[in-house]
């Protein structure tokens, strides 16, 4: 069984002490467009939710973050009377740069409660696997002063969100172990699988960390898995429905032979290892608890249907496949150059070092087999590599160190010298301290593409390619030629 104790509040407290520290000395909080111009994409979509219109762009998901900021800033104003979020009194305002610094930094204190849960959520998860507090705890210091964290914190993006949505879906799937309120629980967590998948998809492989390990941890044999997996009665049934409804939309919207394998892979393997984990939960084959799990993920949609989601962001997010061809059109004819490049792309900084050859230390000398969910997790952190590689951003590589942390603690239980995990810590502050201390990335404007197009007359403004302006092409609401002359 998992290990499933209670936690000190005084680490919990230390937690949020020094989560708060950090974020105030990196953001300034002070003008809207403070470190990265795309903010402006993340506002204009908020706004656009608040006002119960579909964003355009159907390439980066985020309709769950944009649906609860949404509400969040609705809550807002109700007591600031000062802060506008109606889209056409934004456009009519003599000032709108004030009111979207206001937004800007209500939304970033949003991202602050979002680092509070999902750092707790990640300590009380490794709670469950490593028997010792301070190592868990430990391991979450890691994560929070690691190069990936800190960059996720001094910016506006919904990649972090995403994990937080999973830390607390996975937290909850976890307890449902122990609850007795499984179905609130189970409820719950497949809520947040939704709200994590539709903010930011590359989070899919992560949901199944844990149902692999549970399951492989009792049969740890391939050829027992292939069994139980083809000969499953309820998979075949669903595998023909599948298969019948993506061949009707396959017809609609020219779905090819790729999207439908890929989508096959990912449904029927989720189906079946959290059916695999909600049999765990009760001894036997009960199918109340997979249709408690399909019913939060509907419930999910529902909500985000309510605030501002169509259809064709639903079946977009739910062929993952047409999401990554769309970030890397030439997928289809990758030469032998071309993938020499990815792998030439790929760094390793000195934390993923020490973790990998951690993680391969536990693997093989402390355990006298290699479990197949350690396998699992090896190949979805590659994964990761190989696709954000070519993206060079510091805050996309939170999911494969976040890979590499779970990796380790699912493990970890195995060595008795837990001062690596220490001497880890104590070496990343020492190397780390220049970027934990420094908010340099914060303290520029980033205006300089806003301020061109004011200089621009309204003949030639009106006559550009929109689809070579990064204003213009994500945030067309605010692309109005008076209204621009309002912001820089």
């Amino acid at each position: 069984m998992l290990n499933i104790k209670k936690n000190s509040h005084i680490e919990i407290y230390f937690l949020l002490l020094l989560i708060s520290l950090i974020f105030y000395m990196k953001n300034p909080l002070s003008h809207w467009l403070e470190g990265e111009y795309e903010n402006i994409y993340f506002i204009h979509n908020t706004i656009l939710t608040a006002n119960s219109i579909t964003p355009d762009p159907i390439d980066y998901p985020g309709n769950s973050s944009f649906s609860i900021n949404s509400i969040y800033l609705k809550i807002i104003s109700l007591f600031d009377k000062a802060l506008i979020i109606n889209l056409d009194d934004i456009i009519k305002s003599t000032d709108p740069t004030q009111n979207f610094n206001k937004i800007f930094y209500y939304l970033k204190i949003l991202q602050l409660f979002y680092f509070y849960i999902s750092f707790i959520f990640f300590y009380k998860i490794l709670g469950y696997f490593i028997k010792n507090n301070k190592v868990a705890f430990s391991l979450t210091i890691l994560l929070l002063i690691s190069n990936e964290s800190l960059d996720n914190i001094q910016r506006y993006r919904f990649d972090f969100e995403s994990l937080t949505f999973y830390l607390i879906s996975t937290f909850f799937l976890i307890y449902s172990l122990k609850t007795k309120q499984k179905i609130l629980s189970i409820f719950i967590s497949s809520f947040f699988l939704c709200m994590s998948i539709f903010s930011k998809i590359i989070i899919l492989p992560l949901f199944l960390i844990i149902p692999i390990f549970i399951y492989f941890r009792n049969n740890n044999k391939l050829l027992f898995f292939f069994k139980d997996f083809f000969l499953d009665k309820k998979l075949i049934i669903i595998f023909f429905i599948l298969n019948f409804l993506m061949i009707v939309f396959s017809f609609i919207y020219k779905y090819n032979l790729i999207v439908i394998i890929s989508n096959n892979l990912i449904y029927l393997s989720f189906l079946f290892f959290y059916s695999k984990y909600f049999e765990k939960l009760v001894g036997r084959n009960n199918h109340s608890f997979l249709l408690i799990w399909i019913l939060g993920i509907v419930f999910g949609i529902i909500f985000m249907y309510s605030q501002a989601l169509n259809f064709q962001k639903i079946l977009f997010v739910s062929s993952p496949y047409l999401i990554f061809e769309n970030h890397f059109t030439s997928i289809g004819n990758f030469s032998l150059e071309k993938i020499l490049t990815i792998f030439k792309n790929i760094n390793f900084n000195f934390l993923e070092i020490s973790l990998l050859i951690t993680s391969i230390y536990l693997i093989i000398f402390k355990k006298k087999f290699i479990s197949y969910s350690n396998l699992y997790l090896f190949i979805i952190y590659f994964l990761y590599k190989i696709i954000l590689s070519s993206k060079g951003s510091a805050y996309l590589n939170i999911f494969p160190i976040f890979t590499l942390l779970m990796l380790i603690s699912l493990n970890l239980k195995e060595i008795k010298n837990h001062f690596l995990v220490y001497i880890f810590v104590i070496v990343n502050v020492v190397l780390n301290f220049n970027s934990i201390t420094s908010n340099e990335y914060n303290q520029r404007i980033d205006n300089n593409e806003l301020c061109i197009l004011k200089e621009i007359n309204k003949e030639d403004f009106i006559a550009l390619d929109k689809n070579k302006f990064f204003l213009l092409y994500y945030a067309p609401k605010f692309s109005e030629y008076d209204f621009i002359k309002k912001l820089c």
